[in-house]
This record gives C-alpha cells, sequence and structure tokens, in this order.
C-alpha cells in the first residue's frame, strides 16, 4: 500500500469527500480558516481563497471546535443543497446548518441561505465530535462527544435526557414550523425522559463514522480516555459503555468486562467494540472507510483508520462474527485528521498541516 500525494498547501485539513456524480472532484474542509475548498482532477495545490465553495466564521482558539463535518444532500447536485457542522466564532456550541448553492455558480454556496437546523451547547472546547452524514436510509446523523473535560464529569455518555455522548438521528425534510423531524423508527421516539433524536449512545467522542456502501454497516472511531481507543459498530439504541467501559475494559470498577467478543453485548447490556488497541500503539483514533474501489480487488471489504498521535495505519476486516486486524506496517505520512471517499471507493486521507500551509490529501494506492 502506498499513500499518492493528491494536493498540499492546505493548513488544516479535516474532511475530504468526492462529489457524488464527479468523483474525482474533491471537496476539502479546512478546520480553522472555517471553509470548504473544491479540488478539481490533477489540481495538486489547494485552490485560491477567493475560490472557496464556503465559508465561516468559526471558533478558532480551541483544538477542537471550529469547522468540523461536511455532507452532500442525499440526491445532490439535483437538490443543491449542502450540510455543515461548526462552532461558530466566539460561542461555545455546535451548529448543524443547511446551505443552498448560489443560483448562479455551482461551484459556491449562499451564505445567505443558510437554515440552521440543530444548536446544542458545549460545556467544554473539547469532545465536539463534528462528523455528519446521510446515511443508506436518507436520515441525517450527527456524531455528539460526551461534552467535554475529562471521564464524562456530567455524566452525559450514560444520559439518555442529554444529546452529548451519542450519534444523533435527525430528518432534515421539514416544514416552517421546525427545523428538523424525529423518524418514527428512532429508539426513543416517544419515549418520556429521553431525547428522541439518539441513535445510539454510550461514546465518548465519535469523531469520524462512515458507512460501509455495500454491507451498509456503521463503523465509528470513539476516542479513548487515557488507555484504550476503539473501533465500533453503530447500530440502532445501543449503549456502547461510556463512561463505566473504555475498550473492551472496565473505565469503573462497575462494570462487565469478562468476554472480550467483538460487537458482543456483555452482562450489563453494553455493546463491546469491533476492535481497541492500547497507547503503546496509539493516542487518538481516527475513524476511516471501508474499501470498496475495484483498483485493489484483495482490499475489498477492509475497514482502514488511523491514529492521530502515533500516525500508525490500520486494517481490520468483519465477517460478522470474528474482527481480521491486518498487518500494514504503515504509518500515515503525517497526523491522519481524517479519512473519506467517493463515489469509486477510493478512501483518502487529510494530514494536519501548519501555518506554513503544508496539509496534505493522500489516497490510498497499490504500491507502485
Amino acid at each position: 500500500m502506498a499513500f499518492e500525494q493528491i494536493a498540499t498547501g492546505f493548513d488544516r485539513p479535516l474532511f475530504v469527500a468526492g462529489h457524488p456524480r464527479q468523483p474525482d472532484q474533491l471537496y476539502v474542509l479546512d478546520q480553522f480558516a472555517g471553509v470548504i475548498q473544491i479540488l478539481q482532477p490533477g489540481q495538486d495545490q489547494a485552490p485560491e481563497d477567493e475560490d472557496n465553495f464556503l465559508s465561516l466564521s468559526v471558533r478558532t482558539n480551541a483544538n477542537e471546535m471550529g469547522l468540523l463535518g461536511f455532507a452532500f444532500h442525499p440526491d445532490f447536485p439535483n437538490v443543491p443543497k449542502v450540510y455543515v457542522n461548526y462552532n461558530p466564532s466566539g460561542e461555545k456550541k455546535t451548529v448543524v446548518s443547511e446551505f443552498q448553492l448560489d443560483s448562479g455558480d455551482a461551484s459556491q454556496v449562499d451564505l445567505g441561505s443558510e437554515r440552521v437546523i440543530i444548536e446544542i451547547d458545549q460545556p467544554y472546547t473539547n469532545h465536539n465530535g463534528g462528523m455528519i452524514g446521510f446515511g443508506p436510509d436518507r436520515m441525517l446523523y450527527v456524531g455528539m462527544g460526551d461534552g467535554g473535560d475529562g471521564g464524562d464529569p456530567e455524566e452525559n455518555g450514560q444520559d439518555l435526557n442529554s444529546l452529548h455522548g451519542k450519534i444523533l438521528r435527525i430528518d432534515v425534510v421539514s416544514d416552517d414550523s421546525q427545523p428538523y423531524l424525529i423518524p418514527a423508527d428512532n429508539p426513543f421516539a416517544g419515549t418520556p425522559g429521553h431525547r428522541e433524536e439518539i441513535w445510539a449512545y454510550g461514546l465518548r467522542n465519535p469523531w469520524r463514522f462512515s458507512w460501509d456502501s455495500v454491507s451498509e454497516l456503521m463503523y465509528a472511531g470513539d476516542v479513548g480516555q487515557g488507555e484504550l481507543e476503539e473501533i465500533t459498530l453503530i447500530e440502532k439504541g445501543e449503549n456502547y459503555g461510556w463512561n463505566k467501559m473504555e475498550g473492551f475494559s472496565c473505565f469503573r470498577s462497575d462494570c462487565d468486562d469478562s468476554d472480550p467478543t467483538p460487537n458482543a453485548t456483555n452482562g450489563d447490556g453494553m455493546v463491546l467494540p469491533l476492535f481497541d488497541y492500547g497507547r503503546s500503539t496509539g493516542k487518538s483514533v481516527t475513524g476511516g472507510y471501508v474499501y470498496r474501489s475495484c483498483e485493489v480487488p484483495n482490499w475489498q471489504g477492509r475497514y482502514y483508520f488511523g491514529d492521530y498521535v502515533s500516525n500508525r495505519m490500520f486494517a481490520i476486516s468483519w465477517d460478522g462474527e470474528m474482527v481480521e486486524e491486518i498487518e500494514l506496517d504503515k504509518s500515515v505520512p503525517g497526523s491522519p485528521m481524517s479519512f473519506g471517499t467517493n463515489a469509486w471507493g477510493d478512501v483518502y486521507v487529510a494530514v494536519q498541516g501548519g501555518l506554513d500551509g503544508d496539509g496534505k490529501i493522500y489516497r490510498l494506492a497499490p504500491q507502485p
């Protein structure tokens, strides 16, 4: 496996996605600049600022805040709408908004078209989550961290009346009376004392999640506290253990960690991860994507992900019963902020840069 450099010149590239109809046209999100830029096929340098697809004023004095997520409408470009997750400048809150494309220029959004879908206050400046994406069911999923600090001091992960420490699922098709709808099949829809937006809970900071385009399984990288990083298979209504569990182990003493079976449910009703690793291997998991490109048939079905601190690259495969870890012996050439994909099934890596603009986008490619 090789890392094919696609482009450089970014500051803090946090996410990359291919246009749904033109897969080699990439949209690159820059966290602190608050911009999304369009990278055309063959373009190997970040576009000029005046060519930004979207520009927002975001909070830049907190390492885990800024412009954090981006998604196309499921019918894009026929429905010319996009969605972003960001922290506004000077504020401690998460905003998920809808924008429409400029009617006269499809390479830019109409900033005046912003429709705020949901706002969530943040008690701290870390563990904001930030990933958004439309699932195979056309619902919008939102990753929310536990609110921050350390150890989940507000006990949000297990609190079903809190949106923190959760994966949320909402319907953005709404009317003028409310900004979003609660899907009728959400696990806590109509349940008093529970936030109806919740799809899954017990998560610390699900920084990045994605779906396998073939199996439609939802994978999330949940960043650990002090010992273990984990990859989790997200399913409806399940409890993933935080802050009682970290990886396959107890974070607190009052839990059942006797069964190391991937994706099993323990005696406390908590679902175990697919895979975890300790601090000798890495310190901050960056969730990735399942490879579905036809370029390398042997990679089909592998879930590729990395670690932001150690730069290590991982691959696992899940057959519904067992997890196989594929030995890569590879490191990402820099700190992987996020992974991305396109309609071909290629997997990309966005690597952090600095103020000198050395952030890069790579594609996973066969060894030349």
